[in-house]
């Protein structure tokens, strides 16, 4: 199925040349980005194995797909199975700065994701399979604009929960979670998502949010899930802190795994830290069981 849905992408001729060039790429990294050549050093005493296979990976509300570039800057093999984002801009730049490894169907949005519609790419198709594989890692950022401090009366009565794309991430992106259930999924909001709703009260959109998660019905047996407080200015002169949520299947890893996931992140950004000149957020772990 995935062959069949490679060939309605491209002609034979390109797939060949995308095999090829899979083929050709060796288990050293392309360090194309510093950023990534400080990631690879830093990890290199963990002995972290490279996957010998690709990693399928389905996401959502996509973007400019920033997985991929980081993808291909740690030259690791990977398959986008899917990717879904109303924003077509998104796509066409995708599209004009990825030689290769770009999403086999592009979806408008995470429901016609689910569902196996049609895609942009395949308007004409009867379906389009979002995930003919088990998905190896799930990645979504629901809009953050419900959240953001950064918008006006973002704290008064009903300005959050009433918001237009509140229910992305506490409906859309729950259903959609629960039909792929990935082995892992990286989940992205901003740091208001942890904030109150409102001025002077006790419950958070995350709250709520690990609230609902509680109700979904995970054929796998749920999840750990791994909370991680970021900031870019780590990498970069630029403060973009971010929450991520990360979330390991209980038949693909142990407790232990999560534990010692959460660890090394915080061993390795402390380390990020401690040799940049810019002090970040510090790195918040916890380890529960969904």
């Amino acid at each position: 199925m995935t062959d069949e849905a490679i060939a309605c992408r491209e002609d034979s001729s390109a797939s060949n040349h995308q095999s090829n060039l899979a083929e050709e790429r060796d288990a050293s990294p392309a360090l194309s980005s510093r950023w990534a050549e400080r990631l690879l050093s830093l990890t290199r005493e963990y002995n972290v194995q490279r996957p010998a296979a690709p990693i399928n990976v389905v996401s959502g509300c996509t973007g400019i797909s920033a997985e991929s570039f980081v993808f291909e800057a740690l030259n690791l093999n990977y398959n986008i199975l899917s990717a879904s984002d109303p924003d077509l801009k998104c796509h066409k730049f995708l599209l004009a700065n990825l030689a290769h490894g770009k999403p086999t169907h592009w979806f408008k949005n995470l429901e016609d994701q689910m569902k196996n519609r049609p895609c942009c790419d395949h308007r004409y198709a009867q379906q389009c399979q979002a995930s003919p594989v088990q998905p190896d890692l799930g990645i979504c950022g629901t809009p953050c604009h419900p959240y953001s401090t950064q918008r006006a009366n973002r704290f008064a009565a009903g300005s959050v929960d009433e918001h237009k794309e509140f229910n992305v991430a506490m409906e859309q992106f729950l259903k959609w979670f629960e039909r792929f259930e990935p082995k892992a999924l990286v989940f992205e909001q901003v740091m208001g998502f942890q904030m109150p709703f409102i001025a002077g009260g006790s419950e958070t959109p995350l709250s709520r949010f690990k609230s609902l998660l509680q109700r979904c019905d995970f054929n796998c047996g749920g999840y750990y899930l791994v909370t991680k407080q970021l900031d870019m200015k780590i990498w970069y002169q630029i403060s973009r802190p971010r929450l991520f949520l990360v979330f390991l299947r209980k038949d693909a890893y142990s407790k232990d795994d999560a534990k010692r996931f959460s660890e090394l992140c915080e061993d390795v950004f402390m380390l990020a830290f401690k040799g940049h000149k810019f002090i970040g957020n510090m790195v918040v772990g916890l380890v529960t069981s969904l």
